[in-house]
């Protein structure tokens, strides 16, 4: 063979490969499976699942639909990998108007059992000393999110702490498990349930699924039920900062046919709060507490939502500040 044939044969294997590990950024399974469980801890109400970067650094991350993009805490988290910052970024999360930094890593491959992502970007923090006092004590590094949400079928498992990712053709709902439409606008889940409290009706109010919120529900203040809750205090911590609001009880809430009473619920006074449920013609959000007694799915693919009823006590609700 010539050396312009084995030139040629070179290029065309290369281009070969390109094309393949192309083919394969993103999140797809491994060793051949189609559904793929996984065990979680419940950190005060949020799903906490182990992540391997670089099939080198184990961290663990809340599986969280509130976030867009995966986030790491601190650099500090990475030590002994070899990666390169790219972009910085700036944002204002729930609690205050004040700005986070960090800056984005890309091409990182990220393991969740057979569960694997390819070329995902990572969004590091700077040095916060705020968060990392919040989530040292219970081992947390880091958020994911909504690209493993947008890929597969997950269902979360609150009573039994499993995770299953699901490819949507192989995923069996069974017959115990309730439908209901899902909204999915800007990588965030939305449904409707019915809200009552001290004979105040509140029907088809529009609210967040966030699992990476660790209280049961999560109020805006627009609804005139102050003299049914505490004094203004700090009620719950956000990524920006406190969140400012009231403490009170939810008379009940209907999912569908899910009926649960005397709910645990925040009544946030906090600015940003309220510009975040007005973007998205919301009232509030459901957190983690109000899951405990269920198995949750979300498939954001076909804009459905399934709750499972399976702890023998379906009112079972937690209120976590």
């Amino acid at each position: 063979m010539s050396k312009t044939q084995i030139l040629v044969v070179a290029l065309i294997w290369a281009n070969c490969n390109l094309f393949v590990q192309a083919q394969h950024r993103g999140y797809r399974f491994i060793n051949n499976k189609q559904i793929v469980e996984v065990p979680f801890r419940l950190v005060n109400n949020l799903p906490v699942i182990e992540v391997t970067l670089n099939k080198e650094k184990k961290l663990n991350l809340i599986l969280d639909t509130g976030i867009r993009t995966t986030v790491v805490f601190s650099k500090n988290y990475l030590k002994g990998l070899d990666y390169s910052f790219g972009r910085e970024v700036r944002f204002s999360g729930v609690g205050s108007d004040r700005l986070i930094y960090g800056k984005v890593v890309s091409e990182f491959t990220l393991n969740i059992g057979d569960v694997e992502g390819n070329g995902v970007s990572v969004l590091v923090l700077n040095e916060n000393q705020r968060l990392k006092r919040r989530f040292k004590n219970i081992n947390v590094q880091g958020i994911i999110g909504y690209e493993l949400f947008a890929r597969f079928v997950i269902e979360i498992d609150y009573h039994n702490k499993i995770v299953s990712f699901c490819e949507h053709e192989y995923y069996n709902f069974s017959d115990v498990y309730e439908q209901m439409p899902l909204i999915v606008q800007d990588t965030k889940p939305y449904i409707y349930a019915s809200l009552k409290l001290k004979g105040k009706d509140k029907n088809y109010a529009r609210l967040m699924l966030d699992t990476g919120s660790s209280s049961t529900m999560i109020l805006d203040k627009d609804l005139e039920l102050d003299p049914y809750f505490t004094e203004n205090e700090t009620i719950a911590v956000g990524l920006s900062g406190d969140i400012t609001g009231s403490v009170g009880k939810l008379q009940e809430i209907q999912i569908k046919s899910f009926q649960m009473k005397n709910v645990p619920v925040l009544l946030v006074e906090s600015s940003t709060f309220a510009k975040h449920n007005l973007k998205h013609e919301r009232i509030g959000t459901m957190g983690g507490g109000l899951f405990l007694a269920y198995s949750i799915v979300f498939d954001y693919a076909h804009n459905t939502f399934y709750m499972k009823r399976k702890h023998p006590s379906p009112n079972k609700v937690v209120v976590s500040l």
